[in-house]
């Protein structure tokens, strides 16, 4: 261990190559000793984050397994240590548990692929079941890393806004812009920072992503984790005020910031479980509880999930009913006749809202035009000045 930390705080610039070198080379041999004092020195110090995690792309596939072994019993550790995972204002993560989740989401995001998915995903499932909330930091973290796609918890740009009323390419321009203006700039392409070097270094980063993400899809799907993540959430949104955090704390400002992040989170894997999944609408019909099982009283043999969170989930479901031509909702996805014991007036309720409109979506009722003709003029714009551009040559 000493020498572990005696070589990481000696890494400067002049020698990140060699430091990369000698922790890849220490952790084939001793992993479970440089994986400790790794995740230790990257909770205090967020400069140690890429020199560790570039380092730990030349580890083993025992490496990884100690890496996601040690990471979630951190966190587990935390808790037994009462080590704060909140700033004093209830409102904010500490900087140790955003460095954790920064450093393990990318560490996966290049190792995953080629390990065969995420080793953490069960882990979180458990601990989220027991009411821990520091996970859902690291969740985020892998859906955002792995998959390019971000949870909006405060003001949500114009542009953010009408790319999620468009299709795939309109939102991937804004889940991976392309550095256009950059690539046909009036600049020498040749080097590092010419243009051709950037369209390689983007296009590898578009590989590196769809091969994370489409392992973590994998992962998620082969072990059942990633629709029992769904209805843990789910449990959370609707529940967490009743959590034991939130009675130890009796703080107002927390409850509404752990229902929020609950209710992101929640969003977030939905939208990426919807989105990756091949025939998503018949995986969630096949895979998900039914609706009234969902809504239903624990006593009962119910979830105990509040209606509206639940048809949030099973919008797919919904979704692929009604473009297979259904007219009404069958039996597993219709609350109609659970509806009165959810609320008096839910019934009548209920029976004024239609199948299709609870399988809507944002890109099913506006399209966002005016965001498509300024990207295409955007588009002729730059062809335009590389033509220039090469007729001046």
């Amino acid at each position: 261990k000493d020498e572990m930390r005696k070589l990481l705080k000696g890494s400067t610039k002049d020698n990140v190559t060699k430091t990369k070198r000698s922790l890849a080379r220490l952790s084939h041999s001793n992993p479970l000793v440089v994986i400790e004092v790794v995740l230790d020195q990257v909770q205090e110090y967020q400069s140690m984050i890429e020199v560790c995690r570039d380092a730990l792309s030349y580890s083993s596939s025992l490496t990884l397994d100690v890496f996601s072994y040690m990471a979630i019993e951190e966190l587990g550790g935390a808790l037994l240590l009462e080590k704060p995972m909140l700033l004093d204002d209830y409102a904010n993560l500490a900087r140790w548990l955003l460095n954790l989740s920064d450093f393990v989401s990318g560490v996966y995001v290049r190792q995953v692929p080629a390990h065969g998915g995420p080793r953490a995903a069960r882990p979180i499932l458990t601990r989220l079941q027991a009411d821990s909330f520091g996970e859902l930091e690291v969740l985020r973290q892998l859906i955002n890393k792995m998959a390019g796609l971000e949870e909006h918890g405060g003001a949500v740009s114009q542009e953010t806004l009408m790319a999620k009323a468009g299709g795939e390419v309109l939102r991937a321009s804004i889940e991976s812009p392309w550095p256009l203006e950059q690539v046909f700039a009036a600049a020498d392409d040749s080097g590092k920072s010419g243009g051709a070097a950037k369209v390689k270094a983007y296009q590898s980063m578009l590989k590196e992503r769809k091969e994370a993400a489409d392992s973590l899809v994998v992962a998620l799907d082969k072990s059942g984790t990633g629709m029992a993540l769904l209805v843990v959430l789910g449990q959370q949104v609707s529940g967490c005020m009743h959590t034991k955090a939130t009675q130890e704390t009796m703080q107002v400002k927390f409850t509404s910031w752990l229902h929020r992040q609950c209710h992101q989170t929640l969003q977030l894997l939905q939208e990426f479980l919807s989105r990756r999944i091949p025939e998503a609408g018949s995986h969630f019909l096949a895979k998900m509880p039914d609706m009234p099982t969902l809504v239903g009283k624990l006593e009962n043999g119910g979830l105990e999930i509040d209606p509206e969170v639940a048809l949030l989930i099973m919008r797919p479901a919904i979704r692929y009913r009604m473009d297979a031509g259904a007219t009404k909702l069958s039996s597993e996805l219709d609350l109609s006749q659970h509806a009165k014991a959810m609320h008096p007036n839910m019934q009548h309720m209920w029976k004024l809202m239609s199948p299709e409109l609870l399988s809507l979506s944002l890109d099913d009722i506006f399209v966002p035009r005016d965001t498509y003709l300024s990207n295409i003029k955007r588009l002729k714009k730059a062809l335009q000045d590389l033509e220039e551009r090469d007729a001046s040559k």
